[in-house]
């Protein structure tokens, strides 16, 4: 049991590592259905990675009844007229415009990760 679990979880992180990650501007470039689906699975690793700060982005956009279709179109929005963003990761266009829109999570997420 243990040696599948340790397969399983090193075809997972070699999956990750082969994974593309774009840069804003190649994200922004992307297909509509494309920038979403890349969005979503931005969106996913931060509730796995930093899970307080994601429950706390994941509880706003649902009240605010955002669809993951709105929240792409929203940070290419947001980021429309600032350069900063647009020449850095799509991870930190989306943390910003969550930041922005949303607040600083209520704990001390972000703290205990740098």
């Amino acid at each position: 049991m243990i040696r599948t679990a340790v397969i399983l979880a090193a075809l997972l992180f070699s999956t990750a590592a082969q994974a593309n990650y774009f840069t804003y501007q190649t994200w922004s470039a992307l297909t509509e259905d494309s920038r979403i689906a890349y969005l979503s699975g931005v969106f996913d690793s931060l509730l796995v990675f930093v899970p307080d700060a994601g429950l706390h982005y994941e509880t706003c956009l649902v009240r605010a009844k955002t669809q993951t279709g709105q929240l792409a179109a929203n940070v290419l929005n947001f980021a429309k007229d600032k350069p900063t963003l647009q020449t850095g990761s799509v991870q930190n266009a989306l943390v910003r415009y969550l930041l922005a829109t949303c607040g600083a999570p209520p704990s001390a997420a972000w703290s205990r990760s740098g």
